[in-house]
């Protein structure tokens, strides 16, 4: 599981590794994460001298990040621009780059060389965004590796600007942060992956949690047995689905393929007579149940028994009903009724 913070949280608990290890350190240790990255998506190219890497710098220490992962790319042999798009520039982080004779232009002087990037890093703003602020126009298909945060994406509410600078990888530094995962941000953020410098959270609770890979793979393993693949279908059980309407089709054919992509032994299906085409297109691993077997299966399910040929152990009910069309409502109501004979 991925602990994800708040910018507030991080901002704190970054301030404290500053104190401790000094902001010169971290921003280095940053950069070389950048730089790792950008490596992986140009491994492509067969020489580095082959790959253009710009770097549109921004006025503090994400700019900084930006330069000194144009450094150590540059001394790997790689061809690199700075482009500086605010006034200012990280001093240090200049003076590295000029070191490893780097080029440093304005964005005015070197807009041009966009169209012929291998790769974009995009280090301008960071956490630091400001809705609104100005930023370049990329050529359509650049490749973006963003540092930290996608320029025009609002890290603490995860809205992005209409301009913002689409990645296609984010290198975040410290921890996940909040509005690297909710609103626009999947949209705009690409694969995200999360340097942690050593940050110490340890006196810090996360604001959520987010479930990787690797948590969904031990998760899967720990409640399935690899026999699972061979089980009978009726051993992985048989799902009663109840579901749609002619006005709201859609919700039985998305709820069917929901079961059927989770591993469902069997699915048996009631929807409309208008719905039931559309279904078949869908998920045609589905099994039909007509009048009477749903209304058998229903009646038994209150007595915790199996019906006749629908063997159903546990029932979805409602997506996309309309509680003005039959069948449906009238077979609810029979599923709400106490069994014949009982108190």
């Amino acid at each position: 599981m991925i602990p994800v913070y708040s910018v507030s949280q991080v901002r704190a608990v970054e301030a404290q590794e500053i104190s401790k290890r000094g902001s010169e350190t971290l921003m280095r240790a940053a950069a070389s994460e950048l730089a790792a990255a950008a490596e992986a998506m140009l491994a492509q190219h067969a020489t580095p001298t082959e790959a253009l890497v710009v770097g549109l710098i921004g006025p503090g220490n994400n700019g900084g990040d930006g330069l000194y992962a144009l450094t150590e790319l540059a001394t790997r042999g790689y061809q690199t621009l700075a482009l500086q798009c605010t006034e200012t520039g990280h001093s240090e982080a200049l003076k590295a780059y000029a070191s490893a004779a780097g080029t440093v232009k304005s964005l005015a002087e070197g807009e041009s060389a966009l169209s012929s990037a291998a790769l974009v890093i995009d280090a301008i703003y960071g956490i630091g965004y400001r809705t609104g602020a100005q930023l370049p126009k990329l050529p359509a298909g650049t490749r973006v590796l963003a540092c930290d945060v996608p320029s025009g994406l609002d890290c603490e509410t995860g809205s992005a600007d209409d301009d913002v600078l689409l990645a296609e990888r984010t290198v975040t530094f410290g921890g996940m942060k909040t509005g690297l995962i909710s609103q626009d941000a999947p949209l705009v953020t690409g694969e995200i992956q999360v340097a942690t410098l050593d940050f110490d959270f340890s006196s810090v609770t996360p604001e959520t949690h987010l479930v990787d890979e690797n948590s969904a793979q031990e998760l899967l393993n720990e409640h399935r047995s690899w026999r699972d693949a061979g089980r009978h279908k009726y051993e992985r059980g048989v799902l009663g689905l109840i579901a749609g309407s002619a006005l709201y089709p859609g919700a039985a054919q998305l709820t069917a393929r929901a079961a059927v992509a989770c591993g469902v032994g069997l699915l048996r299906t009631h929807v409309p007579e208008e719905v039931q085409p559309l279904l078949s297109l869908a998920a045609p691993e589905t099994v039909p149940l007509d009048d009477d077997q749903i209304t058998e299966a229903l009646s038994l399910a209150r007595k915790h028994l199996h019906g006749r040929g629908a063997k159903i152990s546990a029932w979805a009910i409602g997506p996309g009903i309309d509680s003005r069309t039959p069948p449906h409502r009238s077979h609810c109501q029979r599923l709400r009724q106490p069994p014949a004979g009982s108190d």
